[in-house]
């Protein structure tokens, strides 16, 4: 939930806790309570284990109130009810118990159990902050990163991340490390960024070791080193971090800081294209089609091409396009070559603007039209594209000289033909 679970701190309390417990002594109830609602050094009864956290919970003990709170906003040993989590949270709050403030903060921010309110999170958030509770300083952080509740203030941000990435808090060390990268509210300074983001990827975050994997990969505030790139993708690739599944099989593919293995490539670019993630997609989909590292399989090709496309990657509507073409995969369809063709041509893409052109000016897909097959055919060669400088040059000898004038003039000013 990215709440607070506070630890209990009775290390010197009596063995015969049940004994005091029994007295009244609401620290030994608390930890009665606690060791036999999670089963801890006894048998596991939650029921008996509430009873014993209720009794010191309403003498006012702040930590049993805080863990009845936790206990219902987890559903342990009774109904899941943010509302009666939330009012034994305040009672702990109103104590000053910087966990239950954390906590409670939570709850206004996200709107369980009450009305939300992000301005009153934060000063829940605050006040534990204040207190040095680690998860509330990086809470608070957040917020202020975000405009939360608070106005925005990367400074600020800076600040509290600062001092729970100062106790080891992971998520703290990585947005630290975020800050330091982007210059937001700090100097830029790559360095220090790979040098916190190292500190949360020690621990195991995933997200923060695809991180630093890219620092490595580009050698930005470390030494570039492909093998240590390929190391950290590798931690939160086993993570399923989508970006650090799609970089190893590149990684693969290209054999950079690892030996090129085409299979592993395959098996992580589709890794990340089951994830939604468009460039494994598009990636996978070439591979299906040139047979390296799987069998080739022009339906796969063509399933991966479209996921791609679908979410306007315009290499993959080139590839789909293509397939549609030549009917591989699916069939043979010129009409939805050209309709793809023109998606990715849209957006720029030289090979479709070469190819769409060609589609216009020999009719396939559409109806012949040499003024949108000069245009289509001039951009691409803007683009570097030497056969369609070649087919676009062909084209002109055949058009009308004010058809033509006109053509090359909608080309010069970057304007993009009507159609599909």
């Amino acid at each position: 939930m990215g709440m607070t679970l506070a630890q209990p701190a009775w290390a010197d309390a009596p063995q015969d806790l049940r004994q005091l417990a029994e007295r009244g002594n609401t620290v030994a109830q608390t930890l009665l309570g606690l060791d036999e609602l999670t089963g801890q050094d006894m048998p596991k009864n939650e029921a008996q284990g509430l009873l014993w956290l209720r009794r010191a919970a309403r003498q006012n003990n702040k930590q049993a109130q805080y863990y009845l709170g936790l206990a219902y906003d987890r559903g342990q040993g009774v109904k899941t009810d943010p509302r009666e989590a939330v009012s034994w949270y305040e009672k702990a709050a109103a104590q000053n118990f910087a966990p239950a403030q954390n906590n409670l903060g939570f709850h206004y921010k996200d709107g369980r159990g009450v009305k939300r309110d992000p301005a009153r999170a934060a000063r829940w958030f605050e006040k534990a902050a204040a207190l040095g509770d680690q998860a509330g300083q990086t809470n608070l952080a957040q917020l202020y990163d975000t405009g939360v509740g608070v106005r925005r203030d990367p400074a600020k941000a800076v600040e509290w991340y600062a001092k729970a990435a100062a106790q080891g808090d992971a998520v703290a060390q990585s947005r630290l490390g975020t800050h330091y990268r982007t210059g937001d509210g700090v100097p830029r300074d790559a360095a220090l960024a790979a040098q916190w983001y190292r500190k949360a990827a020690d621990q195991g975050d995933a997200y923060t070791q695809d991180q630093l994997g890219t620092l490595y990969a580009t050698g930005e505030g470390v030494p570039k080193d492909d093998a240590e790139a390929a190391s950290w993708f590798a931690k939160a690739a086993a993570q399923g971090e989508v970006d650090a599944e799609k970089q190893l099989g590149g990684l693969y593919s290209s054999g950079q800081g690892v030996t090129q293995d085409p299979a592993q490539a395959a098996y992580w670019y589709e890794k990340a294209a089951a994830q939604g993630d468009e460039v494994a997609q598009t990636d996978l989909a070439v591979m299906y089609d040139a047979g390296r590292g799987v069998k080739q399989d022009y339906g796969k090709a063509a399933y991966w091409s479209r996921k791609a496309a679908q979410s306007g990657d315009p290499v993959a509507q080139t590839n789909l396009a293509i397939l549609y073409y030549y009917g591989r995969g699916v069939p043979r369809d010129a009409a939805q070559a050209a309709s793809w063709f023109a998606k990715a041509a849209r957006q720029g893409a030289a090979e479709a603007q070469l190819s769409l052109g060609l589609l216009y000016q020999n009719g396939e897909g559409v109806n012949v039209d040499f003024s949108k097959a000069y245009v289509w055919l001039a951009l691409a060669a803007a683009h570097g594209e030497a056969e369609a400088a070649t087919a676009r040059d062909a084209l002109a000898a055949r058009m009308a000289p004010a058809a033509l004038a006109a053509a090359q003039a909608q080309a010069a000013a970057g304007q993009l033909p009507a159609g599909p």
